[in-house]
C-alpha cells in the first residue's frame, strides 16, 4: 500500500484485522421495491457525507 499515513496507522498489523478492530460496520437494509436508483443515490449520499479517503470510485 502506497499511502504513508495509512501505513503509519497500520504498523505491522494485517489490514483485515486492523479494520475489524478499529472500525464499526453498519448494515443498511434497503427494500428491493425502492429500486437500484435509490441504492445508487444512497451510496453517493454516504460517499459525499462521509468523504472516505480510500473509496474506490469508478472514474
Amino acid at each position: 500500500m502506497g499511502d504513508a499515513e495509512f501505513q503509519a496507522l497500520l504498523g505491522d498489523a494485517n489490514v483485515g484485522d486492523w479494520i475489524k478492530e478499529k472500525t464499526t460496520r453498519f448494515n443498511i437494509l434497503i427494500p428491493t421495491s425502492f429500486g437500484k436508483n435509490f441504492v445508487h443515490f444512497a451510496e453517493a449520499f454516504f460517499i459525499l457525507k462521509c468523504n472516505p479517503k480510500f473509496e474506490n470510485t469508478r472514474v
